[in-house]
């Protein structure tokens, strides 16, 4: 009668980066109680967000995987892959897009190249990984 649900792994995948979002903003709120984030630090915040962002793979990965074995899921690594590509996936590529409308107008608010690279490199240098041991930290 009772059982997972039909997308069980795509269910898995939202509560992974739900957990993601609330641990990112429960820190960089806690970091600005204490008052390490100062408002007069142009771009100290999203830098701290987006670290954040990026170290949360790991709860990512451990939040999504506990689920995922809850339902009695198979194919773990490729749904794992699934989760580290999907939300981060569409929010570089809508951010990329209007940085490219950006750079066409010529307008000074375009993120620079070097910005942009970075930014690929934290979420497939750092992010992917993290995703993957926290997965694997579950799994096994």
């Amino acid at each position: 009668m009772f059982g997972p649900p039909t997308q069980s792994s795509l269910l898995s995948m939202y509560v992974g980066t739900g957990v993601q979002f609330f641990g990112m903003a429960l820190v960089t709120m806690i970091f600005a109680m204490f008052g390490f984030l100062s408002p007069s630090n142009r771009g100290g915040l999203m830098k701290v967000v987006v670290l954040l962002w990026v170290f949360m793979g790991l709860l990512v990965g451990y939040s999504y995987a506990q689920l995922f074995k809850m339902f009695k899921g198979a194919k773990w690594k490729k749904k794992t892959l699934n989760t580290a590509f999907m939300f981060p996936g569409i929010v570089l590529c809508i951010f990329f897009v209007l940085n490219a409308l950006i750079w066409g107008e010529k307008l000074s608010g375009a993120v620079p190249f070097g910005t942009m690279f970075a930014l690929v490199f934290l979420w497939f240098g750092i992010s992917i990984p993290l995703v993957f041991i926290g997965s694997y930290k579950r799994v096994h």
